[in-house]
């Protein structure tokens, strides 16, 4: 919740100081929506009219011995699934057949990055178990190559961090003074949220692919 209050906290900050115009701060205009994402990093509320994807259990565990890889598949299933289920309900999900008013927030919810229940919660950590009992037990995963697999776990990770680097910037990009400035308004960073999250799954499938989930 500290994260979340401060990462709102420098979005206000940022689109203050990029209303500036000839010296003279212009005090940025926020949606309610925005407002209300405000409101949410710090109550980890989903903001009213949101879609609702199915709800993982949220307090997703290992499904039976921590050091065993299997443990996290079903997890790691579910965090495919989530992705899926964004991409194919992706319009109404961030609103993005509107002009203004989309739900970055949304989007993070479904990759962990805001919020508690998504499968794909601290994936870097699953990943790493993963990988921990892989070359703990090399007999019974001879058919993983651990150097893949590793790789494309850096590239699961780096590709949930850009896209909610993007998801973010989508909420604040608008209020900024970026609307409809080419690849810099709120609609242009929420297509670039869409291209993130379809790399990190296509990433995401070759990971499981390997590992025989």
């Amino acid at each position: 919740q500290f994260i979340g209050m401060a990462a709102a906290s420098w979005g206000v900050a940022v689109a203050l100081i990029a209303s500036c115009s000839a010296g003279v701060p212009r005090v940025p205009t926020f949606s309610r929506r925005t407002l209300v994402s405000l409101a949410g990093c710090v109550t980890g509320a989903t903001p009213a009219g949101a879609v609702a994807l199915r709800s993982p259990d949220p307090t997703w565990s290992p499904a039976g011995d921590p050091k065993d890889p299997e443990s996290y598949f079903a997890q790691l299933r579910a965090g495919r699934d989530e992705m899926e289920r964004a991409i194919r309900d992706w319009t109404k999900l961030t609103r993005a057949d509107g002009d203004t008013d989309f739900d970055g927030d949304a989007v993070r919810r479904v990759i962990g990055t805001v919020g508690v229940t998504s499968p794909l919660l601290r994936i870097d950590k699953v990943l790493d178990n993963v990988r921990k009992g892989v070359l703990a037990d090399p007999d019974k995963y001879e058919y993983v190559d651990v150097e893949e697999l590793v790789e494309l776990s850096q590239e699961v990770v780096q590709g949930i961090r850009d896209t909610d680097l993007l998801a973010y910037s989508t909420i604040f990009a608008d209020p900024s003074g970026n609307a409809g400035v080419p690849g810099q308004s709120s609609k242009a960073y929420l297509e670039k949220t869409k291209q993130a999250l379809l790399k990190t799954m296509g990433s995401f499938d070759k990971l499981l692919k390997i590992l025989r989930i």
